[in-house]
């Protein structure tokens, strides 16, 4: 069944994105939403892809109101509010991956990570409790019906907040995380233009997407920051690339643009990987962009009608590359299940885990170096995000060790008593 709603990206001509909750059947946006991203988090200068994620929480609570046939604004305008089973069924729904268009076949109806589900319920929550405060101010604030609403409200937030879970729990099995060493070699030898295995026919398909795994490997940055690359951002002599934030930028053509999350930053390229891209850029962006009258900068391209990559296709990709690896992983079961732009950034931490342990490197300088190199602030915490494999591989390195000194010691204590 065709989701009735989708989101709708309106781009401005200062380059500006809007994301609109619309109705699929007219294309007219929901009043109230749109009153609410425009005035609460379009004026706090959120990035478009935030207002999206949080119009994406919304549509799951006017989509269960579809299903349980109630009107979400009525209920608060007559201070009815959500019940009980309304807030159970709606902390289900926010666990659960939305039908939309944009989203692959593949991940319909499956279960979205603990940390989504709780930052859906939090928008929802918020968005709740605005509607609210948007109800009170028409009421008199002395009144008995004032107050009685009042109780109703903090009843409702109070349900939804006592059923936010914390993502960062006990719950740390399966969670998302790097791989090894070699499964990295496993992956980029499967990418390998020349690879019989190679998931994509097309040749210059294969030597742009063979580039973009050894970016994201080598370099550990997001999918963002790398679709937001542009040539002029490459310097051959330092042999360096500037990861830029360009909010807003009025020369992406992209309707969602991509976005550098973190801080800008400038990140050293290895020659091989230098001399890749420079032979991408020259011999196969080249004639692309001459044929297409592509104007745009952007290093990574549609091969088609050269438009500057979207992040859909960077999805398509990494579909297409999970298939083909699941084959492998008969032989390589170290190869992960599932591999992402994100996964590949889990795997640089590995790797820089792996480079510091081998030259002897202080904690606080590894810190360092992983906070530049991921454009996080120098205070910052977030590697501890990045290097689930790593501290599980040094926990069970730890409980051999006091596993085989435990059996030693008996065993020596043992021998001494047959020695007496």
């Amino acid at each position: 069944m065709t989701c009735p709603y989708r989101i709708r990206t309106v781009r401005f001509r200062t380059g500006e994105r809007l994301p609109m909750l619309v109705r699929r059947s007219d294309g007219l946006p929901l009043f109230m939403p749109t009153v609410y991203s425009t005035t609460m988090l379009r004026q706090r200068n959120l990035a478009s892809n935030t207002i999206r994620q949080a119009l994406r929480s919304l549509m799951v609570l006017y989509l269960l109101a579809d299903e349980r046939g109630y009107d979400v604004e009525a209920r608060i305008r007559d201070g009815e509010f959500l019940s009980l089973g309304d807030i159970t069924a709606l902390v289900t729904a926010v666990s659960s991956r939305i039908d939309e268009s944009d989203v692959s076949k593949d991940d319909v109806g499956t279960m979205v990570e603990p940390a989504t589900a709780a930052s859906r319920l939090r928008y929802i929550r918020d968005y709740l409790s605005w509607l609210c405060s948007w109800r009170q101010y028409q009421l008199s604030c002395e009144t008995d019906r004032y107050l009685a609403y009042d109780r109703g409200r903090a009843e409702m937030i109070g349900a939804l907040e006592a059923r936010i879970a914390n993502p960062k729990g006990r719950n740390s099995v399966n969670r998302r995380e790097g791989f090894s060493a070699e499964a990295a070699l496993r992956i980029a030898e499967l990418v390998d233009p020349e690879s019989r295995n190679n998931p994509w026919e097309d040749k210059t398909v294969r030597v742009r997407n063979f580039l973009i795994i050894m970016w994201l490997m080598g370099l550990g940055i997001r999918r963002g920051e790398l679709l937001g690359v542009m040539v002029p951002d490459i310097d051959n002599r330092r042999q360096t690339v500037l990861i830029a934030r360009r909010p807003d930028n009025p020369d992406d053509p992209r309707r969602d643009e991509p976005n550098t999350k973190t801080r800008d930053r400038v990140l050293a390229l290895d020659e091989d990987l230098l001399a890749a891209t420079l032979d991408y850029v020259i011999n196969v962006r080249g004639p692309i962009v001459k044929r297409t009258h592509a104007r745009h900068k952007f290093l990574f391209i549609d091969h088609q009608r050269g438009r500057a990559l979207s992040s859909a296709a960077i999805s398509k990709m990494f579909v297409e590359l999970t298939a083909e690896l699941r084959k492998l992983r008969v032989d390589f079961p170290e190869i992960p299940e599932r591999v992402s732009a994100h996964v590949l950034r889990h795997a640089w931490n590995d790797r820089l885990s792996e480079e510091s342990d081998r030259v002897g490197m202080s904690p606080e300088d590894e810190k360092r170096i992983r906070n530049e190199s991921m454009g996080w602030s120098q205070t910052s915490n977030t590697a501890a995000d990045y290097l689930r494999r790593t501290i599980r591989r040094q926990a069970a390195k730890a409980d051999l060790n006091i596993q085989k000194g435990i059996f030693s010691g008996n065993k020596s204590d043992c021998e001494r008593e047959c020695l007496e």
